[in-house]
Order: structure tokens, then C-alpha cells, then sequence
């Protein structure tokens, strides 16, 4: 008995040390090449499994839904485009045709060729847009409203044509549109104020932000039937501007205006800025070629007839806009010793007005070669208030040179003007009798409405003149002086 229990003891520690050594035997196998733990082969082999391919599914998934968005929006763009322009236009009285539409999906460009806008209320067309580049906004035009941070219009025509009466047939329905919601405007102003409520701040800030503007090649056609002979012509027009209500860059500007046989060009460009109630600007104007015997028709109704057939202009100008708050409840009770009623208080308070600060300077005006007119240098302080009133505070002129002509006929020219009677009638047509009763009562209108409450009340504190020479050459004597 004692001999099988040995025997047995034995091979139980055999079976014991079996393990042992295969286990070190396996962990010398996975003890590899640098050390590297490697399971042995005839083990299956258990991968970890990390969250990486489920946040790069998740990530598939958000990248997905966002394309599918944007493509969403940009069809509901191109669907929605004609609807809002033409709705835009509409409440204009325009309507708004167009041949083709181009929409980019990525960037949100949309091209449109041939973009004709024609008065509700006539067939003529009154602008063709040849070709027509934009960038829309989706957020704003998701919200009905037609917002574009850059546009480039090339190629645009635009006919205007005056009546025999002295209206414009293609803008009744606009300038209709414009006067009502001018007058609503007015109208809800009155009554939205309250006596009780202090006036509000003057925002010069622009209503609008443009990145980039670019009109190139604009031709307007105007034809005025008003004078005889009828007089046609045509105006070329080209308007570059950048930065428009831009927090990092000043506003730039440049307008370029020709219009054959009157004008050779007209160069306005400059610089601007604002921070809603200090509006800063630098301007340069450069006139080429102005020839004033082409309009002679005009210029005889107001007594004056052409002097000059070439005529020249250019100055520097200096432009600055602030507006001065209203007198507020708190600076005018101290000022009084008893206390007011509502409606006296209010009528001590003084309504906002705009500070307009104009100074010129290097202004030549030259006549067919000659120097008719240099100014160094000329300041003008005026206040704008809210009713429309307009205070000259001061007017100064330093420097300069003006030359006046007494011609052999006794007329005044200045400027290459001559001033002489306006004659008793104007070339007319024949008209019946209910035409010219109609152009009597229109008469009879203008004139209440340039003798009564719409004319512009205006006062003037005074001029100051330095260093300036006037120069009379009297051509009426023998030998001229």
C-alpha cells in the first residue's frame, strides 16, 4: 500500500510539472524579436476591439447629412429664385423675365443672361441685363429676402423717355410705388412717436452690406419729347464699389459717367468710412470735355445760352457727416424752475440734425484751354435738421481767381454761360382744348407747390472772403480792358 501511494504521489507531481514547463515554454515562444509578446500559434488569437471604426461611422454619417443638407437648400434656391425676384420686383411694379438661370450648387453663384425688367403698366422693357453674376445669401433667403454680398452686372441697357407733358411714361408705376411708402413712412413715424419718449440717435451706418459691387458697360438711351427739336442721347455708365459697411476695410468708390455729345467723362472716386454717427469721405472729381451747346434747348427756357464748347473741372473734396443727438428730458428740466407739462417739455426738446462739414480745395475750372475759375481752397459748415430745414453756419473762400466776361453785346458770361432774358414762351405743341386744360390745372400745380410748404426753409450766418482776385474783361469797349 505504501508503495502504490508513492507511485501515485509521483506521477501527480509529473501531471504537475507539465503545465509548468509547457507554460514556460509557451511564454518563451511569445517572448520574440525585441521582446514583443506574441501569442503562440496554436491558440486562437482574441483582437481587442476599439471605438475608432464606430466614431468613423458616425463621422460618415454626420458628413452625409450635411452634404445632403446643402444640396436640399441649394435646390430649394434654385426653385425659389424666380419666385422671390419676381415678388421683389412686383412690388415695384416691375416684372422680371430672364432666359437662362445658372445656380452652383457649391459656392451659391447664381448667372442669369438676359435679366429684362418691364413696367407692369407698359410693354417697353426698361432695363436688359445682358449678363448678370451674384452671390445669394440661403439664411436670408430662406427668411423672403433678397440678399446679395456681391454682384457683377455686365452689359446693361436702360431706356428712358420723357413725355411731351414732362413725365415719364416707364417710371409712373415705380415713382407711385415709392411716393406711397414714402408717405406711409412719414405716417407711421407720427404716430409711432410719443410726446412722452426722447428722440432717437441718427444712424448713418448703410442699410446694406455689399463685399463688391461692379457695373460695367451700362448704356442709358433718353429721348425728351418735351422740346422741340427732340433731343436724344445717350449716357455711358461704369460703377465700381468694395467694402461697403466692412468692420476691417474702408468703403471704396469709383463712378465713371459719359454720355456723347454732351459730356467726354465725368471721373467721381474715392474713399470712405462711418461708425454710424461720424460718416468720413475723400473724393476726387475730374470733368473732361463738357459741352454745353448740345443742351442749348434746356439752358434757353432759364435765360442762359452757351459761351464755351469745351469746359473743365477739378477738385479735391473733403466730406464729413455727424450726427448730433437730440436734447434728452434730463439736460432740459434742470434749466427751467418749475416743472413742465408733457407737451411744453417736448417743445423744448431740439430734433436730431446732421453736421455737414464740405471743404474743397485745388478747384480749376478751365474754358476752351483758358483758366476761367481757381479756388485754393473754400469751407462750408452747414446743420440739416429732421423737418428739412438748412443752416449755413459759415462759408469761407481763401485764395482763388475768378474771371467774368462782358461780351461786345453787353451780356454777362461767367463760366462760359451768357445771362440773358428767359424768353416769354416755350416752343409748344399743338394740343386740344381738353389737353390744355389739363396742362393748365398741372401748371397751377407746380406753381402752389414751388410758392407753398415745399420749399426748403434755409438761413445763413454769414461769408468769409480771403485773398480772392475777380477779373472783368469788358469786350464792349474800345480797346477791350
Amino acid at each position: 500500500m505504501g508503495h502504490k501511494k508513492r507511485r501515485n504521489k509521483l506521477s501527480s507531481d509529473s501531471r504537475d510539472k507539465i503545465p509548468v514547463e509547457n507554460t514556460a515554454a509557451s511564454e518563451a515562444a511569445r517572448l520574440e524579436e525585441g521582446g514583443a509578446l506574441v501569442e503562440p500559434p496554436d491558440r486562437p488569437v482574441k483582437r481587442k476591439t476599439g471605438r475608432r471604426p464606430r466614431w468613423l461611422r458616425r463621422l460618415l454619417w454626420v458628413c452625409a447629412i450635411v452634404i445632403a443638407v446643402v444640396v436640399v437648400l441649394r435646390i430649394v434656391l434654385w426653385l425659389s429664385l424666380p419666385w422671390i425676384l419676381n415678388k421683389t420686383m412686383a412690388q415695384c411694379g416691375l416684372e422680371a423675365r430672364y432666359e437662362r438661370l445658372h445656380l452652383s450648387l457649391l459656392t451659391g453663384d447664381a448667372e442669369l443672361w438676359h435679366l429684362v425688367l418691364v413696367p407692369t403698366d407698359a410693354n417697353t422693357p426698361l432695363t436688359d441685363v445682358e449678363y448678370c453674376r451674384a452671390e445669394i445669401s440661403l439664411t436670408t433667403l430662406l427668411t423672403q429676402r433678397l440678399v446679395v454680398p456681391r454682384i457683377e452686372i455686365d452689359g446693361m441697357d436702360v431706356s428712358m423717355t420723357r413725355a411731351q407733358d414732362g413725365s415719364f411714361p416707364q417710371l409712373r408705376t415705380l415713382l407711385a410705388v415709392l411716393r406711397k411708402r414714402s408717405d406711409g413712412a412719414q405716417d407711421a413715424d407720427t404716430e409711432a412717436v410719443p410726446v412722452s419718449e426722447s428722440p432717437g440717435e441718427i444712424d448713418l451706418m448703410p442699410p446694406l452690406k455689399i463685399d463688391a459691387l461692379r457695373v460695367q458697360h451700362v448704356q442709358v438711351h433718353f429721348r425728351d419729347e418735351s422740346v422741340a427739336p427732340v433731343f436724344e442721347t445717350r449716357l455711358d455708365l461704369n460703377v465700381a464699389l468694395s467694402d461697403l459697411r466692412s468692420d476691417k476695410r474702408k468703403t471704396r468708390f469709383q463712378v465713371i459717367l459719359s454720355s456723347p455729345p454732351v459730356l467726354d467723362q465725368l471721373l467721381v472716386e474715392g474713399i470712405g468710412s462711418t461708425d454710424g454717427r461720424d460718416l468720413l469721405a475723400d473724393v476726387k472729381v475730374a470733368l473732361q470735355g463738357l459741352h454745353l451747346a448740345a443742351v442749348d434747348e434746356y439752358l434757353a427756357n432759364l435765360g442762359v445760352i452757351p459761351d464755351a464748347k469745351n469746359i473743365g473741372y477739378t477738385c479735391d473734396v473733403s466730406v464729413r457727416v455727424q450726427g448730433i443727438r437730440a436734447m434728452e428730458p434730463k439736460d432740459v428740466e434742470p434749466l427751467v424752475e418749475q416743472p413742465l407739462a408733457p407737451g411744453e417739455l417736448a417743445a423744448l426738446r431740439s430734433p436730431p440734425k446732421l453736421q455737414v462739414h464740405l471743404e474743397s480745395k485745388n478747384a480749376t475750372m478751365t474754358i476752351d484751354g483758358m483758366e476761367h475759375f481757381s479756388l485754393e481752397d473754400a469751407v462750408v459748415d452747414a446743420n440739416l435738421s429732421e423737418p428739412g430745414a438748412v443752416h449755413v453756419r459759415k462759408i469761407q473762400v481763401h485764395k482763388g481767381a475768378f474771371h467774368a466776361w462782358r461780351r461786345s453785346t453787353g451780356v454777362l458770361s461767367v463760366g462760359g454761360l451768357q445771362f440773358v432774358s428767359r424768353p416769354q414762351q416755350r416752343p409748344t405743341v399743338k394740343k386740344n382744348a381738353a389737353e390744355v386744360a389739363d396742362s393748365g390745372d398741372r401748371e397751377s400745380q407746380n406753381v402752389s407747390r414751388s410758392t407753398g410748404e415745399s420749399s426748403v426753409p434755409w438761413s445763413l450766418d454769414g461769408v468769409e472772403v480771403h485773398d480772392v482776385r475777380l477779373v472783368l474783361h469788358d469786350e464792349s469797349v474800345s480797346p477791350p480792358s
